[in-house]
This record gives C-alpha cells, sequence and structure tokens, in this order.
C-alpha cells in the first residue's frame, strides 16, 4: 500500500538490493512512471543469483526501460 501510495503521488523511489525482488519491483515501478533508481551491490543486478553475462544483460534490460542502476 505505501508502495502504491508512492506511485500515486509520483514520487522518485530508490530500491535498495539488486536480487530478484529488488529487480522485479524496479522493472514493475518503472511502468508506472515514476523515476527508479537500483542500487546494488558492486556485482550489479542479480549477482547473487546469475552469472556476470547474465547481471550484464539484465542490467541492460533494466536500463532500457528507465531504471537507474
Amino acid at each position: 500500500r505505501r508502495v502504491r501510495a508512492m506511485t500515486d503521488q509520483r514520487l522518485d523511489i530508490a530500491i535498495a538490493g539488486g536480487g530478484l525482488i529488488g529487480t522485479e519491483l524496479a522493472a514493475s515501478l518503472r511502468k508506472t512512471g515514476v523515476d527508479v533508481r537500483l542500487y546494488c551491490g558492486s556485482g550489479g543486478p542479480g549477482s547473487h543469483l546469475l552469472p556476470p553475462v547474465l547481471q550484464d544483460q539484465l542490467a541492460r534490460q533494466l536500463r532500457s526501460r528507465g531504471v537507474e542502476v
């Protein structure tokens, strides 16, 4: 509910953590039109789950949708 209220108010949103939940939340929130920044560890989004090649691809996909990684 709090996140939905932020999107209704068009607040910029920062997400700490580039795991599954953080990346999905960033992509979903960006679809609502708010500005989203995703703060990840040094490995980038998905670094705990994906090999480096897929981490890079995920970061590019997020950026192409307007998420600042």
